[in-house]
């Protein structure tokens, strides 16, 4: 069974998508499992995040508190 990565409570008890839901109505990759995003590549510039349309600054800020949470997560 997968663990969906921005659907299903990683952090705290809180979906990613809850908790960054700028980024996730952005992502193209929405129902992405955990294993397929670190595969991609979650660390900043990595191919996990791909968006519908540049991201303005307070929305690069909030990946950059996205993947500072990541960075304690390993598979």
């Amino acid at each position: 069974m997968d663990t969906f990565f921005w659907t299903d409570p990683l952090l705290g008890g809180v979906p990613l998508s809850v908790r960054f839901r700028r980024l996730f109505e952005l992502s193209t990759y929405q129902t992405s499992s955990v294993a397929d995003m670190c595969a991609l590549g979650w660390e900043a510039g990595g191919a996990a995040w791909q968006w519908r349309c540049p991201l303005w600054a307070w929305e690069e800020e909030l990946l950059g508190e996205c993947t500072s949470f990541l960075v304690d997560i390993i598979l």
